[in-house]
């Protein structure tokens, strides 16, 4: 049986992962009047240049190169590369949004709505599916018919592997998935609104700082998932980083308006 903790932190992760974008663009629209255009190309960004070209460099530096994945196996060239693919293709990709399809949204409230679309659909997409989905199988776990219904169509090993991570998992992690996507929209924010700066001032130096603020960032989530770091040292690190974002989004303000 799935406890009615996990239950509740999944539910919890779940209306985070919607209705805080959703809030936030609200919020956006009604205080600075921004344009939903630039918060619908933050969102397409994201599906083009990490769902999918950043997706088809993983399938083949991760699986089909053989050189790549063996060299992979090592924590700490897997969280390197993780780091820097996730800052490159992230980064890159806002500054080709801004540079030129967003001409005329070289601003602060620009980059805002910007990392609201690029942030929000990420937790939309990552975040909030994942949660529907584990919901969707607690629910058939504690009415006994997992086993019949989804059990039956994957391979044992698999079933069993997907369960145990339901009922096993402790119901904290549940909800820190839902606080990470509050962090991880607030750190979006902040860089998104730092490579509008970059091109609004022709620094493109900030670009590249940029980049390495976001593999910075990245880089422990791939020792995590290799189990060198534990995951609240990765945490504390997103909520720092997010802490940070706060403040630069709050003063860059009179940078850019």
């Amino acid at each position: 049986m799935v406890s009615s903790l996990s239950l509740a932190g999944i539910i919890f992760s779940l209306l985070v992962s919607f209705l805080l974008p959703i809030g936030l663009i609200i919020y956006a629209r009604k205080k600075y009047s921004v344009n939903f255009s630039t918060i619908a190309v933050g969102a397409l960004v994201f599906f083009v240049f990490v769902l999918v070209l950043e997706s088809f460099l993983h399938l083949y530096v991760l699986k089909l190169n053989p050189t790549t994945k063996a060299l992979m196996e090592n924590p700490w060239m897997y969280s390197i590369y993780g780091g820097l693919a996730a800052g490159i293709f992230e980064e890159v990709g806002r500054f080709i949004a801004f540079k030129f399809f967003l001409k005329k949204h070289h601003q602060w409230k620009g980059g805002f709505a910007y990392g609201i679309g690029h942030g929000g659909i990420e937790a939309i997409l990552i975040s909030g599916f994942t949660a529907i989905n584990n919901l969707i199988y607690c629910i058939l776990i504690n009415k006994g018919t997992f086993d019949s219904l989804i059990g039956s169509k994957l391979p044992a090993s698999t079933a069993k592997q997907l369960k145990s991570s339901l009922i096993d998992t402790h119901w904290s992690l549940f909800y820190i998935s839902g606080i990470e996507r509050c962090f991880a929209l607030a750190i979006q924010i902040g860089l998104s609104i730092l490579v509008v700066y970059a091109i609004k001032n022709r620094k493109y130096m900030y670009l590249l700082i940029a980049i390495l603020i976001h593999a910075l960032i990245d880089f422990p989530v791939g020792l995590a998932q290799k189990n060198v770091l534990n995951l609240w040292v990765v945490e504390a690190v997103v909520f720092f980083a997010c802490i940070v974002s706060i403040c630069w989004i709050r003063k860059s303000k009179k940078y850019l308006m």
